[in-house]
């Protein structure tokens, strides 16, 4: 009987939640819209009004935000969610990352776009342990609220047309924030969403989960980082083992000059061609790129790191006027046959060497037959 009604008791949630937004942007405008000097008793007055339906407001960020304890944590979630999410105007993109952890299958679920009349961001969190429904009325994973033990780090920023809508940061099991006016098209909208694992298997498994739906994942480690020893470069190799990734990134260590490591010593050309022709036995199929960093530090750079082992280069695409905005080190190297402008330079010193330069997407062999 439980089985049978969650379908019906999704579409009374919904219901509520959309005339529950009617209600208070209507108590809002008649009760507590009234002008004042100070906001934060302003502030105060709309999130107390706010509080029942699970929302407050932040007046500095402007933007309404979920509570932590919400009645929205008492109802779990599963995919009708999202299938009948533009029935009540809210038009999103949806991205459902399932994995297994813990003896607990999880979704983290991330969503941008249009709700109502704001244009918002979501990252929820959810598990179960119970077996899928199989019903007339639904067939799936109905997935249940985290303990919060079992809370994340989560972070994202929102952006619209490359300008910064809102920021974000809480542990938490369903982080949002949702801009009162803003009108938005999904493609309009980016969001940069950071995760915390409280643990590498279980980040692992989030990457599966990924791999799964079609991402690509990449990783990497700096040569001759401050304190580095060679057992740490091992256990870098080692996790680079465990996690199969589509991609690492390999360079030197530069110092710069406004960081505690200005006075540090960089890392070496040889070492760092070393790493790269060990990681391309280890994996065949990887992109590794010949970083810029290596034609910093040397310059043939580049050329020594495609003849150890690398199948990638990095030309700076930059606009000449903003590349100092952008320097991870000194003396980076952002002018000459580095950069997209000199096209013609780069292909010929991979000629030089035997190759020639492709352009694509570049999308990985790893996991592919």
């Amino acid at each position: 009987m439980i089985v049978m009604l969650i379908p019906i008791l999704i579409t009374i949630a919904v219901i509520v939640l959309i005339i529950g937004i009617f209600v208070l942007i209507w108590h809002l405008r008649t009760k507590r819209f009234q002008p004042t000097r100070d906001k934060l008793i302003q502030q105060n007055q709309i999130n107390k009004d706010l509080e029942e339906f699970g929302f407050a407001y932040d007046l500095k960020g402007d933007y309404f935000y979920s509570l932590m304890d919400c009645w929205q944590r008492e109802v779990g979630y599963c995919k009708l969610y999202d299938e009948g999410a533009p029935l009540f105007n809210m038009i999103m993109d949806c991205e459902p990352v399932t994995f297994s952890y813990g003896g607990k299958r999880w979704l983290i679920e991330l969503w941008k776009g249009q709700y109502g009349i704001t244009t918002g961001g979501e990252v929820g969190i959810y598990n179960t342990n119970r077996e899928d429904i199989d019903t007339d009325k639904f067939q799936g994973t109905f997935y249940e609220n985290i303990s919060d033990q079992e809370r994340l780090p989560i972070s994202f920023v929102l952006r619209k047309n490359g300008k910064v809508l809102m920021k974000r940061k809480d542990l938490h099991w369903w982080l949002t924030g949702f801009k009162l006016g803003e009108f938005s098209t999904t493609d309009s909208l980016t969001m940069d969403v950071k995760i915390v694992f409280p643990n590498q298997e279980m980040c692992e498994a989030f990457t599966g989960g990924l791999r799964a739906i079609g991402y690509q994942t990449g990783c990497g480690f700096m040569v001759g980082s401050p304190g580095q020893t060679p057992d740490m470069l091992i256990q870098d190799l080692r996790y680079l083992q465990s996690l199969q990734p589509d991609m690492a990134g390999i360079g030197p260590f530069i110092p710069h000059k406004d960081t505690p490591f200005a006075q540090e010593k960089a890392g070496t050309l040889s070492m760092t061609l070393k790493l790269l022709a060990i990681v391309r036995l280890m994996f065949p199929k990887i992109l590794l790129p010949a970083t810029t960093a290596l034609n910093t530090i040397s310059p043939k750079g580049r050329e020594s790191g495609i003849l150890a082992g690398a199948n990638v280069i990095m030309p700076n695409l930059s606009p000449l006027q903003v590349r100092q905005k952008y320097m991870l080190y000194d003396h980076k190297v952002s002018t000459g046959g580095e950069s997209a402008q000199c096209w013609h330079d780069l292909e010929k010193s991979m000629r030089d060497i035997g190759c020639e330069l492709c352009i694509g997407r570049g999308d990985s062999l790893m996991h592919k037959n």
